[in-house]
């Protein structure tokens, strides 16, 4: 799969998240099996969490191909690790935190400068959801995602390594990766499994269809800020369907630029 198995779903627990249709539960998701479903299932982090369980369940392992990463969760969990089997201590792991943080190093490019073509980082089991006060009424769901096996390969020696994920540990690591490898190396100076960039250019969303989607969403959460009354909500839902005053083509023109000096 072309990108993360897993992704942090807070942004998505808010009561302005719309719901999915009964239709979509019963006919896309047919693993979904309840008879009667009621509008907590159809929501979506319900909805998410049974569709991560299903593929966890697979007979085959299923990896998710991260292509660009700006991620610092692998150099994170090493990190922690670490201090943990007491490698290093607080004041190390604090002062390594906060370098990582002031010169934005990510797993991509430091991994770049350490691995060499065809080699791989061992996968690490790390937790994706990350525990917050703002779960709240989600906490039971929340603690039932399953950790994430997450390791990287540098498929060639002009681009950065890719982020491999998986929901089970990897029973047969060196041939699911050497797969991998096989397949990217088709595209040499892209260095990205074939399958997935042939995938990615047919099974593109069309532009007709996320403007759809979005209005769909903006529509609803304009109903839901009406309905609340509060001026604060309507503004903000207001703006966010509007067209926006700063756009580019609302820049005044030349020689209409007017100056009120007072």
């Amino acid at each position: 799969m072309h990108g993360p198995l897993q992704t942090p779903i807070m942004p998505f627990s808010g009561p302005e998240f719309p719901l999915f249709k009964k239709e979509v539960i019963k006919y896309i998701l047919p693993f979904f099996k309840k008879k009667e479903i009621n509008d907590q299932d159809r929501h979506f982090i319900n909805v998410y969490l049974n569709s991560i369980n299903y593929i966890k369940k697979a007979k085959f392992n299923i990896f998710g191909i991260v292509e660009k990463t700006g991620s610092t969760i692998y150099l994170r969990n090493l990190l922690y690790r670490a201090k943990q089997k007491k490698l290093i201590d607080d004041v190390i792991f604090d002062k390594t935190i906060s370098l990582i943080k002031r010169y934005k190093i990510n797993d991509a490019t430091l991994f770049e400068l350490i691995l060499s073509d065809c080699q791989a980082l061992k996968p690490l089991e790390v937790e994706k959801q990350i525990p917050s006060k703002a779960w709240g009424d989600w906490e039971e769901q929340m603690n039932n995602f399953p950790k994430v096996f997450i390791g990287y390969l540098r498929t060639n020696k002009n681009q950065s390594p890719i982020r491999i994920e998986s929901l089970n540990n990897p029973k047969k690591l060196h041939k699911d990766y050497e797969y991998i490898l096989a397949t990217s190396k088709l595209l040499p100076n892209y260095g990205f499994p074939a399958g997935l960039d042939v995938i990615d250019k047919a099974a593109r969303i069309h532009s007709w269809l996320g403007k759809a989607a979005k209005g769909y969403y903006q529509k609803y959460y304009l109903n839901l800020a009406l309905n609340s009354k509060d001026p604060t909500t309507i503004i903000s839902a207001l703006k966010s369907i509007s067209d926006g005053g700063r756009k580019f083509k609302n820049r005044p023109k030349a020689g209409r630029l007017s100056i009120n000096a007072r």
